[in-house]
């Protein structure tokens, strides 16, 4: 029996030693449960953040790059809003940069010196064979206008753009995208191809003020010119003085332009001894003396010879200084026509007594079609009226945007500016007359006002021309020896031609046409017109004392009638 209560107990001692390992087992298998789904929720969870942080990643690479995108296409749409605004105002100009053989080159030139007093330039005959091929003569002379072509002296290392008024430009049509861009969801949408300018010839144009601004930072200087001829030797240009002393003055005061004497290729051997090509000696330093304006008094004695002495376009080797650096050509289709302009007569033409002169008009009228097809601002020209010549400064154009206007077949207003110096505003030469007896009036700010006529057309009643006494001379015969003209009046379906002598005047011709009847039966007042250059005498006017001879007329003109 005692038997039977061990082993009872021991059996009970066993149960409860499984019962603790059971438990305990329990409790391990729960505590390694829960470690296994901690550390499958801490995978989890990290698998999730890595995914979101890859994603996060990936759309700030692709925002990253769309705003890259985005930017370069602005500066795109930039870039071609600027260059088509400044691709109009060449247009508008007729501007035409490529006279190369190819489509796409542009023309630069070594320069020479060559006669001649205004703008008018010699370039080789292969420009001409381009201007023919391409059919850009025709331009011109439907207009009724020389050739007029553009010199610059390129600046190294320029890019297109750098002025201020071109980059404010743009940056204001930056700010006008960033605008529609926030209503818009890409910058490609956006169309401004009419938004660049508009067509208008207004002074205040902000796009011609920023174009010109743009010229004078690609070049470092630039003038306006036409032609002579084109005979000059291939990569030459031939440039007259007023147009190489234009090319000389920079546009900015920091910059410098080398210039040379040009050398006669005949005397070449001869100028090695000397150093006359690149500097000018002592004598001509003297004798060249610069005025305000930067230009040279053009009629000094070069070793005895003038540049009036030749014909305009010959070679002037030697006579003064032409650039060194090339010299860009670019044509001009439609520089803009003048219709006023502003002069300025310096001390010497006053006190030879410009403001004295009866005919003011016929002699700046003659010089003009002599030497000169446009007028550019700040250009010294001359006047020249029975053997005296009269220094003038432009110091205004009109239309002003490009500054420089055509004076070829143009009724161009002439306003004479006030003497440079007070002191000489009653002086002439010792000689004063009133300003009734002058054929330009006094404006208010002191200067002159150069009237087209004594009077005009609307007021010359027909009763003054019943009451008029015809007068003919004597018409000379052919064979006589003095010099004659042969004068064709054209009226309206009628023409008639008559002989006159020099010593003749304009009333002659007058009286003429309406002996001839050249304009009807009637009598009314009416205008006698030259072709070329266009002139205008009026009947009834001081036109009438001009002697034939003093015109410069053919020996064969005609006068077209004009009511």
């Amino acid at each position: 029996q005692p038997y039977t209560h061990i082993i009872l107990l021991q059996s009970i001692l066993l149960k409860m030693d499984f019962e603790a390992a059971e438990n305990k087992l329990r409790k391990d298998h729960d505590r390694l449960r829960s470690r296994a789904k901690y550390r499958n929720a801490s995978r989890t969870l990290a698998s999730s953040d890595d995914v979101s942080k890859a994603k996060k990643a990936e759309e700030y690479r692709k925002k990253q790059i769309e705003q890259k995108r985005l930017r370069e296409l602005k500066e795109k749409q930039k870039s071609q809003y600027i260059l088509r605004g400044y691709e109009q105002v060449e247009k508008r100009l007729g501007v035409i940069r490529h006279l190369g053989s190819g489509d796409k080159a542009n023309v630069s030139l070594c320069a020479s010196s060559v006669h001649g007093l205004g703008d008018k330039i010699t370039l080789p005959p292969s420009i001409l064979s381009t201007l023919s091929e391409r059919d850009l003569l025709t331009v011109s002379q439907e207009r009724g206008q020389p050739l007029f072509f553009r010199l610059g002296i390129k600046r190294l290392n320029y890019n297109f753009p750098q002025s201020k008024k071109m980059i404010e430009l743009m940056d204001e049509y930056g700010k006008t995208l960033d605008v529609e861009l926030s209503s818009h969801h890409d910058v490609e949408d956006l169309d401004h191809e009419e938004d660049v300018m508009s067509a208008d010839d207004s002074t205040d144009d902000p796009w011609m003020e920023a174009y010109l601004e743009e010229l004078s930072l690609e070049y470092i200087s630039y003038t306006y010119a036409t032609v002579v001829e084109f005979s000059q030797d291939e990569g030459y240009i031939g440039l007259p003085f007023s147009i190489a002393n234009s090319l000389l003055q920079p546009k900015c005061d920091d910059d410098s332009i080398e210039s040379h004497l040009t050398v006669d290729p005949a005397l070449a051997s001869y100028s090695q001894s000397k150093d006359t090509n690149n500097t000018w000696d002592d004598n001509h330093n003297k004798e060249m003396i610069e005025d305000k304006s930067g230009a040279v008094d053009e009629t000094q004695d070069f070793d005895g010879v003038t540049l009036e002495d030749k014909t305009p376009g010959h070679p002037a080797y030697g006579l003064f200084p032409v650039p060194v650096p090339s010299i860009e050509i670019t044509l001009l289709t439609h520089l803009p026509l003048g219709k006023k302009c502003t002069l300025q007569p310096k001390l010497d033409a006053i006190q030879n007594g410009f403001y004295n002169l009866k005919n003011v008009k016929l002699a700046l009228e003659q010089s003009l079609s002599r030497t000169r097809g446009l007028l550019n601002v700040g250009d010294l020209m001359h006047c020249w009226f029975r053997g005296k010549k009269f220094d003038l400064i432009v110091q205004q154009v009109s239309p002003s945007q490009v500054g420089a206007i055509s004076c070829v077949n143009c009724d161009i207003e002439v306003d004479i500016a006030p003497p440079p110096s007070p002191s000489m505003q009653g002086e002439s030469g010792g000689q004063t007359n009133s300003g009734e007896d002058l054929m330009f009036n006094r404006t208010g700010s002191g200067g002159y006002k150069l009237m087209s006529d004594g009077t005009d057309t609307k007021s010359l009643s027909n009763a003054n021309l019943l009451d008029r006494t015809i007068v003919l001379p004597p018409e000379p015969s052919e064979d006589q020896e003095d010099p004659a003209i042969l004068i064709q009046v054209r009226g309206i379906g009628k023409a008639a031609r008559r002989r006159f002598n020099l010593s003749c005047t304009l009333k002659n011709v007058f009286d003429f046409a309406i002996s001839a009847q050249v304009t009807g039966v009637e009598r009314v007042p009416f205008k006698l017109v030259t072709r070329f250059p266009r002139r205008v005498f009026l009947i009834g006017s001081p036109d009438e004392d001009i002697v034939l001879g003093d015109l410069g007329l053919a020996k064969q003109e005609m006068l077209i009638v004009e009511i």
